[in-house]
């Protein structure tokens, strides 16, 4: 057999879970947004590869549920403090998080999406929190 590669962290789950660990953790506006416009950027990014693309993985990717477009237009209300559609926004983008879980909660890579699916619910939380949404 093979031998293992050596351990590195660039290479591993690791990274990814520290990063997303800071997001939440600094608690800072402008951190959090990153996080969310990066979202969004990812989300665009999937919905073009789905348009153009002949492979149905690529064609039916339910990842766009999670990482969403319309957190681009959340940040673009949280900047612009409207508070009406910043509730609305973070309204449906809850909702299709729960899609993304129901549609997930059988397959097998559940487990690789659930520190992105944490981080989103803890934001979009911490948007209302700090928004004083009714």
């Amino acid at each position: 057999s093979a031998p293992e590669p050596p351990f590195s962290i660039t290479n591993s789950w690791l990274l990814y879970v520290l990063v997303l660990l800071c997001v939440v953790l600094v608690n800072k506006k402008p951190v959090y947004l990153t996080y969310l416009v990066l979202n969004g950027i990812l989300g665009i990014f999937l919905f073009t590869i789905g348009f153009i693309s002949l492979h149905n993985e690529l064609s039916l990717n339910i990842n766009i549920l999670l990482f969403n477009p319309l957190y681009l237009v959340l940040v673009y209300f949280v900047i612009k403090n409207n508070l009406k559609l910043i509730r609305k926004t973070v309204l449906v983008l809850l909702g299709l998080l729960i899609i993304y879980l129901l549609l997930m909660v059988n397959k097998v890579h559940l487990v690789m999406f659930i520190p992105f699916i944490t981080i989103n619910l803890v934001l979009l939380n911490r948007i209302c929190f700090l928004q004083n949404l009714p």
